[in-house]
């Protein structure tokens, strides 16, 4: 045991150091601080109340037309990378386009997943499902100066600008992209002023670029969608513009139905304020795979604010090369790769990604060169001589000797860490590259089922849920003690009905080092499900390896085999490590009684703790045994009746 605990800490530290979002982190929006901050400025309040009256003026006309596109207004977008060490640039304006594509996507009503409506419609009769009049553009003509941008070039910055108003950057849409601790935040209404949206490097974009690296659940390029809209004028669906909840406040939308609060994650529906939450709104709190629609009602508001307020922004159109040449001379002159360049100057006019940049990084087909870069003529790709001619070369011309590169016909590998992949496993979610650089691994689903001794209902082969009903299982996590020490964020709002308790799972190595922990609910059917509601628990690295589970008051099991599939615990006393770990109730395996303060041995300590907390009533204790609120001799019973078992000793503390 003295051995055990100094590798212990150090495995969980370096988990809890490079672990990326968890699956528990639920979306935050700083909006409102923001637009606390904002009304403290007396010119800029002054400004946006009167943008807000002739908006409302102006809506109070326009709102009864229903949405209809007859032209689409260009809204010129720059894009800023703050704070980004070791930038590629090349990398960094290609997810920058990936997001505005998903951005003009989700507000045109064009992304794949609007189809998931037609599943949901007959719940919410008169809400449509709509698209707005804008399409954003990156601005790739007459930038500002100071910024080393060409014409052609897009308008994406790279640790040239600092915070989130830029003045240098009046009459475009600015999204700053940096580290902060929320998602993401806008002012609600933004005036193109020099203002913007800031998101977080966790959540921009749909795909990893070095430091800009978006995490799962925030990594379909949404929460831009969402800030967007409050740049836009929408509130969020529960709130009113002060960003308070509650059913006597509304977004200010006729055919979003009233919510009481955000929802999180992925919920099913959930009824409040008299009417079922469009949880699926991109103005809810929900995780990005579940947004996906506005309704005819916000697309109307937001139509209406860039027609009335954002003018100086659509103005700004000669900034976006479209598909004609301009200032061409002579003015027959084509473009015909609708770069922005006349063909008298453009090196390749049948290719648009030249000219470029000086310094943009390319590749001249040459495996003994790296740091390919265009050169000073915005055309000519040229490397310097690669260390590899030593190392076995470089076949794919990635920068990557072939002795180290894992892949070296596939100039694609090594990713960055972090990078979106699949690793073909239909057991795992979140699947990135892993440090290496080319290994694709994802979170794994656990899926189990167990009975719990003091729960068990043998004549319905149920768990009972005595504690749920009596609302004494907390919203949080309760493994955060010894001698669990578990400190996961796992919160709900609000405990599902089927729910009898919290478990806490660990995936363990063979020599039992311990990998990965994460808490989740255990149903009174005895299915394992997350906080979500979700069957199974998404928990990293678990895929071949060990599988301990935890409960309060019982003694904890380690699986026998490594996980692979789904596991029936309660048929099968074989499937778990050492001698009679389970106990046979009437057929049925049930994990042992107890264990009232978790050591893994039911002994006098246990009986100890119940003495002390003998005829408590209404508390949710780990001596109540049987999970009914009252701390009695049944528990008493469950103890004694179990006295002296010894759990598997790799689980003992």
């Amino acid at each position: 045991m003295v051995k055990f605990w100094p590798r212990l800490i150090v495995a969980l530290f370096l988990i809890l150091l490079y672990l990326p979002i968890s699956y528990g982190q639920q979306r935050s929006c700083g909006s409102s601080e923001l637009q606390q901050k904002l009304n403290n400025n007396v010119d800029y309040q002054r400004k946006h109340i009167s943008r807000v009256k002739n908006f409302q003026l102006e809506n109070n006309k326009i709102r009864r037309n229903a949405v209809s596109c007859t032209d689409t207004t260009l809204l010129p977008v720059a894009i800023h990378f703050q704070d980004i060490a070791n930038p590629n640039i090349a990398c960094l304006r290609e997810l920058a386009q990936d997001q505005i594509d998903i951005l003009n996507n989700d507000f045109q009503a064009k992304n794949a997943d609007l189809t998931n409506w037609q599943t949901n419609a007959a719940d919410y009769p008169g809400v449509n499902p709509s698209g707005i009049c804008v399409k954003f553009v990156i601005a790739n003509l007459a930038h500002p100066s100071g910024f080393n941008l060409l014409a052609g070039d897009p308008a994406v910055t790279v640790n040239a600008t600092t915070g989130d108003f830029i003045n240098n950057w009046d009459n475009y849409i600015n999204i700053v992209v940096r580290n902060i601790n929320d998602l993401g935040y806008a002012p609600l209404g933004g005036l193109g002023d020099g203002d913007g949206i800031t998101i977080s490097v966790n959540a921009f974009g749909s795909y990893a670029c070095g430091q800009v690296t978006p995490q799962f659940p925030f990594n379909k390029g949404r929460t831009l969608v969402h800030e967007m809209g409050h740049y836009l004028y929408l509130n969020h669906i529960w709130a009113n513009s002060n960003d308070i909840g509650g059913c006597s406040n509304d977004d200010g939308v006729a055919d979003t139905p009233v919510s009481f609060e955000p929802n999180y994650r992925c919920p099913s529906q959930i009824t409040s304020c008299g009417s079922i939450d469009l949880h699926m709104n991109y103005m809810d709190y929900v995780d990005d795979a579940c947004m996906f629609m506005f309704t005819e009602g916000q697309a109307q508001r937001m139509n209406n604010w860039v027609e009335v307020n954002l003018e100086n922004v659509s103005n700004n159109a000669s900034t976006v090369y479209t598909s004609e040449c301009v200032n061409c001379t002579p003015s027959t002159c084509v473009d015909l790769d609708e770069d922005g360049y006349c063909e008298e100057v453009d090196c390749d006019d049948n290719n648009n990604a030249v000219p470029a940049a000086s310094g943009t990084a390319c590749n001249d087909n040459n495996p003994n060169t790296e740091n390919d870069i265009i050169q000073a003529d915005g055309c000519t790709c040229a490397g310097t001589l690669s260390i590899c001619l030593s190392q076995g070369g470089d076949a794919d011309a990635d920068g990557v000797c072939d002795d180290i590169d894992c892949d070296p016909n596939d100039a694609c590998y090594p990713k960055p860490a972090g990078t979106v992949c699949d690793d073909g496993n239909s057991l795992t979610i979140n699947d990135v590259i892993l440090a290496d650089g080319c290994s694709c691994e994802g979170a794994t689903i656990v899926q189990v089922k167990l009975y719990l001794e003091g729960f068990y209902d043998s004549a319905n082969q149920q768990l009972k849920k005595e504690l749920n009903t009596q609302n004494l299982i907390p919203i949080n996590q309760p493994f955060n003690t010894a001698p669990w020490d578990y400190n996961g964020t796992e919160h709900v709002i609000a405990i599902p009905s089927n729910v009898v308790d919290w478990v806490l799972i660990m995936v363990r190595s063979s020599d039992n080092t311990i990998i990965s922990k994460a808490a989740g609910f255990i149903t009174t059917s005895g299915m394992i499900v997350d906080i979500s509601g979700q069957e199974g628990i998404a928990i990293p690295n678990a895929l071949n390896q060990y599988i301990s589970i935890h409960h309060r008051n019982h003694l904890a099991i380690l699986t026998k085999n490594p996980y692979t599939a789904a596991i029936d615990l309660t048929s099968n006393p074989s499937t778990v490590q050492g001698v009679e770990q389970m106990k046979n109730i009437s057929g049925k395996y049930c994990l042992y009684a107890g264990d009232y303060d978790g050591n893994g041995i039911i002994n006098n300590q246990d009986y100890n703790g119940w003495i002390l907390k003998k005829a408590q009533l209404g508390e949710y204790l780990t001596v109540d045994g049987d999970a009914n609120g009252v701390v009695n001799n049944l528990d008493y019973n469950l103890w004694v009746g179990n006295g002296a078992k010894i759990g598997v000793e790799s689980l003992h503390y």
